[in-house]
């Protein structure tokens, strides 16, 4: 075999290495964008659901995505769901004390967020999880409004890179959706995946963010 072929066969395996090495980090991030669905929603609400009945202050709030149902305490805001799942506990907002003035921000921040007035929540958040899971939502929080990562990357802002699945799950469970903003997260190319909300919520949320980018 001449040299020429040689290199050229040689230059064509790396070629071919090379596509599987990212065909296998697009997979990964793909797999991580399956932990985060519908499914692991519903989990994670069942669990839930005893501590915020047990003595949260429930609220909704409305949304051009529909009702976004709110849980607080006085230390901050616990939970936010596009969803309807405590409509019967929701409580008026109409009290004097820490955790009332905590709804009444939330609300007011929502409303202005989708008013195109607001690209930061100041409000204070208390999600429960494990230590990953809050690494991994504190992370969330680091991507600015009208950007987007995706799950590899979030690894690496988390100082956890390989563990984009343990990220996706991770996101799949936080408690505080739009505050905590997992919707900023996309599979690796792009691709709108992984939102427990559903995708159209998802490209909605971010064509909105990047559309009022200059705020």
């Amino acid at each position: 075999m001449g040299v020429a072929k040689a290199c050229a066969l040689t230059g064509a395996a790396r070629h071919r290495g090379l596509r599987s090495v990212k065909a296998a980090a697009f997979k990964r991030d793909e797999t991580a964008a399956g932990a985060e669905s519908p499914a692991s929603l519903r989990l994670m609400k069942r669990g839930l659901a005893a501590k915020a009945l047990g003595g949260m202050k429930l609220s909704q709030v409305a949304t051009p995505l529909g009702p976004l149902s709110l849980g607080v305490s006085d230390a901050g805001l616990h939970m936010a769901y596009f969803d309807t799942w405590w409509r019967e506990s929701a409580e008026e907002d109409t009290g004097n004390g820490t955790a009332d003035a905590f709804m009444r921000e939330a609300k007011e921040q929502v409303g202005e967020y989708f008013g195109g007035h607001r690209n930061t929540f100041s409000i204070p958040l208390v999600p429960e999880g494990t230590l990953f899971q809050k690494k991994a939502w504190a992370a969330l929080e680091q991507i600015p409004y009208g950007k987007t990562v995706c799950y590899e990357e979030q690894a690496k802002l988390m100082n956890e890179p390989g563990k984009a699945r343990a990220v996706g799950a991770a996101n799949g469970k936080n408690p505080i959706c739009l505050f905590i903003p997992c919707h900023r997260v996309i599979a690796k190319g792009g691709k709108l995946c992984g939102y427990a909300y559903g995708m159209e919520n998802k490209k909605f949320l971010l064509d909105f963010e990047m559309s009022k980018s200059t705020i």
